[in-house]
């Protein structure tokens, strides 16, 4: 079975079991380097990659703050596996970003993001299904305003770098023609 989604041909990634391994192969990594970043053994990696037994939230959350992978497609198989569209590789606390970046790190140099995570955490574990949808319902309302404020900032620089296109040629034109003036004058 073959899902288009977000321009992206996800085959037999309905399960959680699958979009694990789907992401982890995307990350070019061996399933004992993949089962540490988790906090799991390889053995539990394979279980949980075969559909033979299911994660801890806590293994997820270390996922989520350790790599670039989208929460959302993670879960739900909805969107691109990866947070950003550069495909990021595993995440280097000691990074930074540069304005309009996306924040590349999660963990102690970024302490506000653990407790967010924590919270979402204890809200999707609640088993409360309406509390749970009015979170995704924010949640996608929150990304669609972050998508579109990247879009107005992308459209923003391009506009920028006309200008400054714009403002080379004409400076370009003055000076040919104060050239063209002091010829004309000698």
């Amino acid at each position: 079975m073959s899902i288009e989604k977000n321009n992206f041909s996800y085959k037999n990634l309905e399960t959680f079991g699958d979009r694990i391994r789907h992401f982890r192969k995307l990350k070019k990594l061996n399933g004992s380097d993949f089962a540490k970043l988790l906090g799991i053994s390889q053995a539990s990696l394979s279980d949980i990659e075969n559909n033979k037994s299911s994660t801890s939230i806590d293994y997820v959350i270390n996922l989520l703050k350790n790599s670039d992978v989208n929460s959302e497609w993670l879960l739900t198989g909805i969107g691109n596996p990866y947070k950003t569209p550069h495909h990021a590789e595993i995440i280097d606390p000691g990074q930074s970003c540069a304005l309009g970046e996306p924040i590349p790190a999660y963990g102690p140099d970024r302490p506000s993001i653990g407790p967010a995570v924590d919270l979402l955490a204890n809200i999707l574990n609640s088993g409360d299904q309406v509390i749970v949808q009015a979170l995704m319902a924010n949640l996608h309302a929150f990304n669609r305003a972050v998508e579109k404020d990247r879009a107005q900032l992308s459209r923003i620089q391009e506009l920028e770098e006309k200008c400054r296109a714009l403002e080379e040629r004409m400076n370009a034109i003055e000076l040919k023609q104060a050239m063209g003036d002091k010829s004309q004058a000698a």
